[in-house]
């Protein structure tokens, strides 16, 4: 049982980095078939994929441990100790904690990362297409928002993870409006004191995307009330927040602050 558990979770792992839409799955599998087993059998299991993970590469075993083992083990930290804290706030914090870790992953391979870019280039060039001006032009902005694409990155897939394992009390998910203030302080400082930097930028991206995925669940939310086909509500809620990710996010801060239970109270 054990071997079969290990084998399908580095299946898993690999279909992720081939298909990362779908990394959930993973976190997703691990907890739902793990659940109750006990700590040396899921360390057993860990031990058994970590070992087929370095038989296909050892460099991705970073991603491996600084990426999904972040989101299982926060998820059980904050199931079974710190479960007073509101469930999106759980899904925000996994994302920040799984970012920081990537970003230390990557500032750690910076070097080799630098000295085959012009390698990277020249077969994205080729894949695409592209112009080389215009291969450079992309490479420069992936860069200038690395952080903030770490992050939602990271977001969705510890969105996705809670979705998938807790959607039974969804719609009641809250988030802590502190949140906001990871914005507001980086617009001010950024539009104010015309301020033009790495993190400030990305920071600022950052609060606007932990507002934009609570909006999307808001989004959800309210249609679920006029709405009773929750397939159709969820596809525009996502359509939404990625055609009008700004909706999105003025959504998500209303959903925050618990505007939007005001405006439907007066309503009725």
């Amino acid at each position: 049982m054990f071997v079969v558990h290990g084998m399908a979770v580095a299946a898993l792992f690999m279909i992720s980095l081939m298909m990362p839409i779908f990394s959930f799955l993973l976190p997703v599998y691990k907890i739902k078939k793990m659940r109750d087993l006990d700590f040396k059998q899921k360390v057993l299991i860990n031990i058994i994929a970590i070992i087929l993970i370095i038989l296909m590469n050892p460099m991705l075993l970073g991603v491996y441990i600084g990426f999904f083992i972040v989101i299982e083990l926060f998820y059980y930290y904050f199931e079974k100790i710190n479960y007073s804290i509101k469930k999106f706030d759980r899904i925000t914090i996994t994302a920040i904690i799984v970012t920081a870790f990537m970003a230390g992953i990557f500032l750690f391979v910076k070097k080799d990362i630098d000295a085959n870019i012009g390698t990277l280039m020249d077969i994205y060039q080729q894949r695409t297409n592209f112009s080389m001006e215009d291969v450079q032009m992309i490479f420069k902005e992936l860069k200038a928002n690395s952080l903030w694409l770490m992050f939602t990155y990271s977001m969705l897939c510890s969105f996705m993870t809670y979705f998938s394992l807790d959607k039974k009390d969804y719609e009641k998910w809250e988030v802590s409006y502190g949140w906001i203030l990871i914005y507001i302080i980086t617009f001010f400082i950024s539009k104010i004191f015309k301020i033009d930097n790495f993190y400030i930028n990305n920071l600022m991206e950052i609060g606007k995307v932990i507002f934009i995925f609570f909006g999307l669940k808001s989004i959800y939310t309210i249609l679920n009330k006029i709405l009773k086909v929750k397939i159709l509500n969820s596809f525009i809620a996502v359509l939404t927040s990625v055609m009008f990710p700004f909706l999105a996010f003025v959504i998500g801060v209303f959903s925050g602050f618990k505007l939007d239970k005001v405006i439907f109270n007066e309503k009725k």
